[in-house]
């Protein structure tokens, strides 16, 4: 990195709907799969895809790996196809472990 410190690692994450999500690390090429959280109807799925990666990211901000961020970014979009717009989505992050407060 330009600062000295360690390089942070590339990570390639690919939300692919009703197949899940697949995570691949560029420096290893180990792939990670996370099954979809399929709602029991799909009612909208405008936005499933920024909502998927909104989820990664908060969940990589909080300390999570590549496979606890895929469990929460398919939790929380597989949530949002259920239901219209976006009201409650903060209620849905998966309970083993709450996301990390947002300032």
């Amino acid at each position: 990195a330009a600062s000295g410190g360690p390089a942070a690692a590339a990570v390639w994450v690919c939300p692919w709907g009703a197949e899940g999500a697949f995570a691949m690390d560029a420096a290893t090429g180990r792939g990670v799969h996370e099954p979809a959280c399929a709602p029991a109807q799909v009612v909208d799925s405008v936005g499933a895809g920024d909502t998927f990666i909104a989820a990664y990211i908060l969940a990589c901000a909080g300390g999570a790996g590549v496979e606890r961020a895929l469990h929460c970014a398919c939790a929380v979009a597989g949530c949002k196809v259920g239901q219209a717009g976006f009201e409650g989505l903060e209620r849905t992050w998966p309970q083993e472990r709450a996301p990390p407060p947002v300032s």
